[in-house]
């Protein structure tokens, strides 16, 4: 009788344990997660990638490793996050050079450390384009001026770019040490998480995460038939000329569906403070 009761309970448990289960994965892929009382023990990690290079992904890679307590695009907006949270993703690191000489110069190297996400810069400028003809207007002037350069003009955009990894690399070629680059569309996905893992001082024999390949997240394949369906509206309420959503994206060869529409975020915008961008961080003798 004693053991057909342990039965029943077990049974009953484990719908229970499965919910609970599947709440802890729904919160570990929440892009609002608040700042979590880790057990984190390596170095700080401020990513510098700009946007569509990845942002999303390395996210992913954090949690895999165990870091956990992450700053989500727009809540890092002064060094004195480094105090709150393990490591950055996106905006405002991803952009802006002030507040990231300012993190360089104010923290310990051995206490932060930097990775820069970079990619093929035309590949990268056809994701770019891809979200931004497909949002529209506000989204191609917001990153025109986040980049300081017009986001319909492709030499000017991705000289643009290039100068931010070059300032990325020049900042840190006296401590190499410091700095990761990675190329998540070009690199070997296995090999780009190992060297992720020996950077953060991660020993594969203790996570298995560092021998499986980099994860790559936010590929937002939705977003191409939406874009055609999009354009069938548009040609059906006027007589203009098909406007090359995807026609002229296919001027994206070359570019995989898993890199064409990389982190694309609808609410990229909804809370982003340009005075960030615009600070001088460099002239300020605190953290904030």
């Amino acid at each position: 009788m004693l053991a057909s009761k342990f039965v029943l309970l077990s049974l009953c448990t484990l719908p229970c344990m499965a919910l609970r289960l599947q709440d802890t994965v729904t919160t570990l892929d929440d892009d609002h997660d608040p700042p979590v009382a880790g057990e984190w023990k390596g170095p700080k990690i401020v990513c510098t990638g700009w946007k569509k290079t990845g942002t999303s992904s390395i996210k992913r890679a954090y949690r895999a490793v165990g870091l956990m307590n992450i700053a989500n695009a727009y809540q890092c907006r002064a060094p004195s996050c480094l105090n709150k949270y393990d490591a950055t993703q996106d905006a405002f690191t991803c952009c802006s050079h002030s507040l990231v000489r300012k993190m360089a110069s104010d923290y310990p190297a051995d206490e932060v450390k930097f990775i820069h996400l970079q990619r093929d810069p035309k590949s990268w400028y056809k994701s770019v384009q891809a979200w931004t003809r497909l949002k529209g207007e506000h989204w191609q002037n917001s990153y025109s001026k986040l980049m300081g350069a017009s986001a319909t003009h492709e030499d000017e955009f991705v000289k643009k770019f290039n100068e931010h990894n070059a300032f990325v690399k020049n900042l840190f070629a006296k401590q190499p040490e410091r700095l990761l680059v990675l190329d998540l569309e070009a690199g070997d996905p296995t090999q780009n998480m190992m060297e992720f893992c020996k950077f953060l001082g991660v020993d594969p024999s203790n996570n298995a995460n560092c021998t499986q390949p980099f994860p790559h997240w936010n590929s937002n394949k939705k977003s191409k038939p939406y874009a055609e369906k999009k354009q069938k509206k548009l040609d059906a309420a006027t007589s203009l000329k098909k406007l090359e959503f995807e026609d002229d994206l296919e001027d994206s060869e070359g570019v995989s569906d898993k890199w064409l529409h990389v982190d694309e975020d609808h609410t990229e915008f909804d809370d982003f403070d340009w005075d960030v961008m615009e600070k001088d961080f460099m002239q300020s003798s605190s953290f904030t």
